[in-house]
């Protein structure tokens, strides 16, 4: 099955597993899912955090596998602060 033959889905990220190929998502129906990210996809979007926006698609296996994501800015950073 390819990646346009799943049903996707989008959510929010809730938390990272240990390993970082984990993580726990809300989708916008309100469920709650674990989904997986392949390490091709981890290599292109390293910088997954809580917060960001993700689409997810339902794999043959019946998992949740992420195919992409959308980076958030945190509400406290200031565009213009310096570290």
């Amino acid at each position: 099955m390819k990646n346009a033959d799943m049903p996707t889905h989008y959510g929010t990220i809730l938390q990272m597993g240990p390993n970082s190929f984990e993580c726990g998502v809300r989708l916008d129906s309100g469920e709650e899912v674990k989904a997986r990210v392949p390490k091709q996809t981890f290599r292109l979007m390293f910088r997954i955090a809580p917060g960001d926006r993700v689409k997810v698609g339902l794999g043959r296996s019946g998992k949740y596998v992420v195919l992409g994501h959308e980076w958030v800015r945190s509400s406290q950073a200031k565009p213009n602060e310096s570290f």
